[in-house]
């Protein structure tokens, strides 16, 4: 059953490992189907590098430490203690002989070739152990972490170096979950001091959210049916279902907010955040890839138990009979697997809320819409759509009505653009994202148009409150030629969305682009 059960966690999509290119942008840590996730900006500026900088050392390979980053290195004998989760194989963890083991181990040998740094282990028997271990300044880094808004009163952290999904887990019988808001009501386990331990708490305080010393515990009560479900990682699941021969639990649905995993370093010593940022960043794109294919790598394998097969062979009946079962299970199994690999798929691309494509769906669909206007040298217009002034919307009538103005936001997109070119997505929060080719630049600008006039004049009802809401679109339109990136298209519509901001809103922006 294991060996069954390891399709649905290899075909679960994963989210591309982070780049230094994506080091400008802002890191999504809530969950999707919320209008207001909580956010915080992890671009190279907040430790003082700049882009450029931050580029070239990851194309390079080489660390360049400055003067005041050697000088602390040579006061503190180049040793920086770091603290790990102890069992969170096989991100990371401490093995049998008390090493460090895991990929964050091999990334620290990476990271020690690169600068004359040396990485002593603190160890701890848990990741509260280590967390309470960083909180008191025994610790100068964490290798493995994800930032929150509790962990960054005493923590500073890198750009994020893997992205691993987050699934839940339940127990064979258990029924798959569409969505987030489905969790409402039941037990759900998550390791105590983990970052979605956190989030989850904040954005969704009504959860009954149990928390559990570490991963393996959480697995054992979930099979004992002391929980609903699990909350993990994809990697982790993996591991540890193979370690404890769990063949009756199973993947019921993905978080769709993933593990951004960075180097974490002491608040009152940013010199080490400069050290650390620049290790990250000298991460070529073929380690990360490296990184990524190493826990996904991992297979499941049936064990086999050779004294139940001795007894069960001496009561042949009986065995004959547990086999028949058995197959019969099995092919039920593969058949409901099927089904889950096939939903999954659908809601690894579409947006929780919405509905419309989400940002893997933007990522996957953007370039391909380019490149084909290029080969066929056709027009491709790319544009922005925000909401106005929508945090107030949020503010004035709660997120229950955010949501609503969302949703049906959505909903007058869908009607405006169904030609089969076109691709409609959320980019994140209130902003939207719609590409298409076409044929006349002026047709486009009067369907956006008419678009824009259609959301100002709808009227969503929540609660007896009449809210409406505007939109303000950026737009990029031109026939692409082979020396132009799609990314210059997207930035011109960006900067066209925030000159109609400038000009008062609801209100379209154009930008016509040569090749």
């Amino acid at each position: 059953m294991a060996v069954v059960i390891f399709w649905i966690l290899c075909l679960l999509p994963i989210s591309p490992l982070a780049t230094a290119e994506q080091s400008r942008e802002t890191i999504t840590a809530g969950i999707v189907g919320d209008n207001k996730p909580y956010s915080f900006d992890d671009g190279p500026g907040a430790s003082g590098f700049s882009a450029d900088a931050l580029q070239e050392v990851a194309d390079t390979g080489e660390v360049a430490l400055n003067a005041l980053e050697r000088a602390w290195l040579e006061a503190h004998n180049s040793q920086l203690n770091m603290c790990v989760d102890p069992q969170w194989f096989p991100l990371e963890g401490i093995d049998a002989e008390g090493n460090h083991a895991g990929l964050s181990a091999e990334v620290a040998r990476l990271f020690s070739k690169r600068a004359p740094v040396r990485f002593e282990l603190v160890r701890t028997d848990s990741w509260k152990e280590s967390m309470r271990a960083a909180r008191h300044g025994r610790c100068d880094i964490l290798t493995m972490a994800m930032k929150t808004p509790e962990r960054s009163q005493f923590l500073n952290f890198t750009e994020p170096y893997l992205e691993v999904p987050t699934v839940v887990l339940g127990r064979i019988e258990a029924p798959f979950i569409e969505q987030v808001g489905d969790l409402r009501g039941r037990r759900i386990g998550v390791v105590e001091d983990y970052a979605f331990a956190e989030l989850l708490q904040s954005r969704y305080p009504s959860f009954n959210l149990i928390e559990v010393s570490n991963e393996q515990a959480g697995l054992r009560k979930l099979q004992n049916n002391e929980l609903d479900g699990y909350i993990t990682t994809l990697a982790t699941a993996s591991y540890y279902m193979q370690e404890l021969g769990l063949a009756d639990l199973k993947v019921i649905g993905r978080i769709p907010a993933d593990w951004s995993l960075s180097m974490a370093t002491r608040k009152d010593e940013p010199v080490v955040l400069g050290i650390m940022q620049k290790l990250v960043a000298s991460l070529t794109a073929q380690e990360r890839k490296d990184l990524e294919r190493q826990w996904r790598n991992i297979r499941l394998e049936q064990s086999v138990d050779y004294t139940l097969i001795w007894q069960l062979s001496i009561v042949a009946i009986l065995l004959t009979a547990l086999l028949f079962y058995w197959n019969r299970k099995l092919k039920r199994l593969n058949k409901e697997l099927t089904n889950a690999n096939e939903m999954l798929a659908r809601l690894s691309v579409t947006d929780d809320l919405t509905k419309l494509g989400n940002r893997s769906y933007f990522d996957q669909e953007f370039r391909k819409s380019f490149q084909w206007c290029q080969r066929h040298h056709s027009g491709f217009a790319v544009a922005m759509v925000d909401a106005d002034q929508f945090k107030k919307i949020n503010d004035t009538y709660g997120h229950e009505a955010g949501d609503l103005c969302l949703r049906a936001l959505a909903n007058t997109m869908r009607k405006h653009f169904r030609r089969e070119t076109d691709r409609l997505s959320r980019f994140g929060g209130e902003e939207f994202v719609i590409f298409a080719s076409y044929e006349d630049s002026d047709e486009i600008r009067n369907r956006l148009e008419r678009f824009r006039e259609a959301v100002a004049n709808a009227c969503s009802v929540c609660d007896g409150n009449d809210i409406r809401i505007t939109i303000s679109i950026g737009l990029a339109t031109g026939i692409p030629g082979p020396d132009d990136s799609p990314a210059e298209y997207l930035r011109q519509a960006d900067q066209a969305l925030y000159k109609a901001k400038e000009k008062g809103r609801n209100r379209l922006e154009a930008r016509a682009l040569s090749s």
